[in-house]
């Protein structure tokens, strides 16, 4: 599949779970899917870092060179692993210093979301001539994240709860990828390093009219399933 593709699934699949939960309690953790959203479109195609052309390819041209494609980052393995991490991260107990090292990582990750990328380029475009207001766009995300860090430092609980969701929002449009791409015919070795055989659960053809009607069909089905939940539970 394609990074457009990949995009649409991830960011449609945290939407929906965030639709149907609003909020997610998951021991003294209290998510908010939505809020995962922010990573969402990281999460849905930074798996294809092993493809050099790809946006995280030519972000990292290093680990594009060291992952063949299709291999360690479509795996089961690195899925279960984000799992390990994100339990460790939400079972533990929050400090002042942990607080301060999340809200940091917090302020990267909307830096980087496709919210603020696209508001930051709509506003170059409105002012493509004004030399300063190109230099401030560029403390817009550090200037917002110190007012609102200003505003719930106090509360450390707050701030690991968005830090919590932001991440099960990246895990979550990880795994559509590794789903979306075993719709593929050259599937994903699911099981490495136990075995290096490639699994798939459907044969639509990248870059054709097979993935675009893929694409459609994956929406309609979020649409049914959130509305039909919504209206029956």
């Amino acid at each position: 599949m394609n990074g457009k593709t990949h995009r649409l699934v991830g960011i449609a699949t945290v939407g929906a779970i965030g639709l149907i939960y609003p909020t997610l309690a998951l021991g003294t953790v209290t998510l908010t899917p939505m809020v995962g959203l922010l990573m969402a479109d990281v999460g849905s195609k930074i798996a294809d870092v092993d493809i050099e052309r790809s946006e995280y390819g030519n972000k990292f041209p290093l680990l594009a060179k060291i992952f063949k494609h299709r291999g360690f980052t479509h795996t089961g393995l690195i899925v279960l692993l984000q799992l390990i991490a994100f339990y460790f991260v939400y079972k533990t107990h929050i400090t002042p210093k942990q607080a301060m090292v999340e809200f940091v990582i917090l302020f990267f990750v909307f830096q980087g979301s496709l919210v603020c990328s696209i508001g930051l380029k709509l506003i170059k475009k409105l002012f493509k001539r004004n030399k300063l207001i190109n230099v401030l766009l560029h403390l817009i995300p550090l200037a917002l994240t110190i007012v609102i860090y200003a505003l719930i430092k106090d509360d450390l609980t707050r701030i690991h709860n968005v830090f919590c969701s932001v991440m099960f929002g990246f895990i979550v449009a990880y795994i559509s990828h590794i789903l979306a791409d075993m719709c593929n015919r050259k599937g994903i070795p699911l099981f490495y390093p136990f075995t290096k055989k490639h699994f798939h659960i459907a044969k639509v053809k990248t870059g054709t009219w097979e993935e675009i009607v893929f694409g459609i069909i994956y929406i309609l089905f979020i649409v049914v399933t959130v509305f039909g939940i919504k209206c029956y539970f």
